[in-house]
Parts: C-alpha cells; sequence; structure tokens
C-alpha cells in the first residue's frame, strides 16, 4: 500500500467511495468516485462552508458534489474552479453543504449567473 494506508472501499449512494487515500486530508470527488485522506471517512463530521450550519456529514456533502458532476458533466471541473476552488465563497462547496443537511438540491446556493436556473432543481 502507498504510504502505509490500508484503502478501503464501500458503495455510497452516488459513488464509490475510498477511505483511506494516501495523499492530502479531507475529501475530493471526481465524477462517481469519493477519494477521503487523512483519516476522514463518508461518516466523519465536518465543518461546512455555509454559514448559519452546523456540521455535517463528509459523505453527504461529497454525494452533493457527486449530483453535482453528473449533471454538468465533463464542465463541472473547470466551472468548479472559475467559481473559486475550495473556498467558503464557492457556491459549489455551499450548495454541498445545504444539500447534505436536507435544505435543497445540488445546486441551492447559486442566487446568480447562468447556473441559477438549476437552484431548484433537482430535489
Amino acid at each position: 500500500m502507498a504510504l502505509g494506508t490500508r484503502p478501503r472501499f464501500r458503495c455510497g449512494v452516488h459513488a464509490i467511495q475510498m477511505s483511506g487515500f494516501p495523499i492530502g486530508r479531507g475529501a475530493l470527488c471526481l465524477g462517481n468516485v469519493q477519494l477521503y485522506a487523512g483519516g476522514a471517512t463518508p461518516d466523519t463530521i465536518a465543518r461546512p462552508y455555509a454559514t448559519g450550519l452546523r456540521d455535517v456529514r463528509l459523505g453527504d456533502h461529497e454525494d452533493a458534489h457527486c449530483r453535482q458532476y453528473q449533471i454538468l458533466g465533463p464542465a463541472f471541473i473547470p466551472l468548479y474552479f472559475l467559481y473559486g476552488g475550495i473556498s467558503a465563497a464557492n457556491p459549489f462547496e455551499t450548495s454541498a453543504d445545504y444539500c447534505a443537511a436536507g435544505l435543497g438540491g445540488p445546486f441551492a446556493d447559486f442566487r446568480s449567473g447562468p447556473l441559477a436556473l438549476l437552484r431548484n432543481w433537482p430535489r
């Protein structure tokens, strides 16, 4: 195993989930694969990007990113970075938190621009 890790796999709602990813920390969604590093798992409770929310389950947050990815296809990656990358200012991140908390769909926090059309869809 790379760097002494012991990868563990399981099927999530929208993706294959791999805990024990040997690089980084936290989680990363790549299409329908979720990679968890640095001791994180889908069941880890994480501090959300969205203000006003209590902690969210990391697996639910990453499931929302999978749904975003499924809807936008290959456009997801450039749009994610165009909107700010890994940041509390990125509506992809805050929307994933709202979705994880059951407070909207995967685009819940898009208030303007072309992706605002997806705000209430799908739930």
